[in-house]
């Protein structure tokens, strides 16, 4: 297939990483209408359900392990391929699945070849340019994420009303298609022969061991943890707060989640404006700062047993932080690994996964048909994420650097 390959500094090079960015939220937030009315039919009790997420994540995790080295080994852009290949022959298999115990397992597949988009595309950005120009660049990255979880609950809720739950996969798969071919055209190789390193499992060891022992990039990956999990105990634990607590009809349950992710571009455009007169590292301490402020504001909600709008207004605010938040941190915990972005990024979207995947169970095994579960974890983890930041990231020295 002939290649067209965009500029990296036009608006289509970051508009085509910005969705193969999505296919993270687009597997999770399609199917999140779905996770109620799977309990009922499949007759499992929640937590069963909600393992389709967890192992959705888990799969997720190890394949950025596979993924990250052997791109820096072998090419950014022929592990994409394979990666969206894969995706799409997953999604397939999920749509087929009759069982929840198949389902599981092909949710899990899907989760190892989802995971090249956002783990290929934060390398990418990292490949074409400076730390500093890369955190406006996710800022960008971000608005276009953000828009999965703006129509995918939505997507997702009228399949499921006009068809079955199978159809939400059926769609994945065809998106892996249409992600394969726009990738096959329009996106050119980051990472020249001589850049490339081939690491066997000792060098790969040694690079892990190296962000793992740089305070830097260690710190704000622990933040990016933490932020994450809060964001993804709002995701397994909202559909059924939302369908099942307040009794909000499945195909209008994306209208809620649309409103959360709506401020997540509020956000992340927000941080991109502000960038040009400030540092990263400040900007980060201002978005911890509304995060733990938004998630302790939720607990309260939920203690004293707040309505639906109640809970909505400190999620929205959360979602802001988190905008400002995620690429400022990403950016940092990917400036010191140099030619091994493809290892750091695998590493760093581990940090993501193992969050999202701890938090997800946290929720659904604490679950008693509140939103309590769901917002002390989200306050609890956004208290953690400042934490970490003023314990291991002195302000002086991080904004000098």
């Amino acid at each position: 297939m002939r290649s067209f390959a965009l500029d990296p500094r036009s608006r289509l090079f970051i508009l085509l990483l910005g969705s193969l960015t999505a296919m993270t939220a687009l597997s999770i937030d399609m199917s999140l209408p779905a996770l109620p009315l799977l309990a009922k039919t499949l007759q499992i009790p929640a937590d069963r359900a909600q393992l389709t997420l967890s192992l959705f994540l888990l799969g997720f995790a190890l394949g950025q392990l596979v993924v990250g080295p052997a791109s820096d080994r072998f090419g950014r852009r022929p592990v994409l391929l394979l990666g969206l290949l894969g995706f799409a022959i997953t999604g397939v298999g999920c749509a087929l699945s009759q069982s929840i115990e198949a389902l599981i397992l092909w949710r899990f597949l899907q989760g190892a070849t989802a995971c090249v988009g956002p783990v290929l595309g934060r390398a990418v950005v990292r490949d074409h340019f400076s730390a500093e120009r890369a955190a406006a660049l996710l800022s960008s990255l971000i608005v276009v994420l953000a828009i999965a979880p703006l129509v995918a609950p939505m997507i997702g809720g009228q399949l499921l009303q006009r068809f079955s739950w199978h159809a939400i996969f059926w769609t994945l798969a065809i998106t892996g298609v249409v992600f394969f071919a726009l990738t096959a055209v329009f996106l050119g190789e980051s990472l020249p022969p001589e850049k490339r390193q081939a690491r066997g499992p000792a060098e790969i060891a040694q690079s892990f061991a190296f962000f793992l022992g740089n305070r830097q990039s260690f710190a704000h990956a622990l933040i990016i943890f933490f932020v994450f999990g809060a964001q993804f105990a709002y995701i397994s634990g909202s559909p059924f707060v939302v369908i099942e607590v307040f009794g909000v009809a499945p195909e209008r349950y994306g209208l809620f989640f649309g409103a959360t992710a709506a401020c997540l571009i509020v956000g992340a455009t927000l941080n991109g404006r502000l960038l040009r007169d400030n540092t990263p590292a400040r900007l980060l301490r201002i978005g911890l700062f509304v995060t733990a402020a938004a998630g302790a504001a939720l607990a309260l909600a939920a203690l004293v047993g707040g309505g639906l709008i109640t809970l909505l207004a400190p999620l929205m605010l959360f979602f802001v932080g988190l905008g400002i938040v995620s690429p400022n941190a990403t950016a940092a915990a990917l400036q010191p690994m140099g030619r091994a972005a493809g290892v750091a990024s695998a590493l760093l979207g581990v940090f993501q996964m193992a969050g999202g995947a701890a938090a997800g169970w946290a929720v659904s095994a604490l679950y008693d048909r509140s939103a309590r579960p769901m917002a002390f974890t989200v306050g609890a983890l956004a208290a953690a994420a400042l934490v970490v930041h003023t314990a291991l990231l002195r302000p002086a020295r991080v904004d000098a650097e």
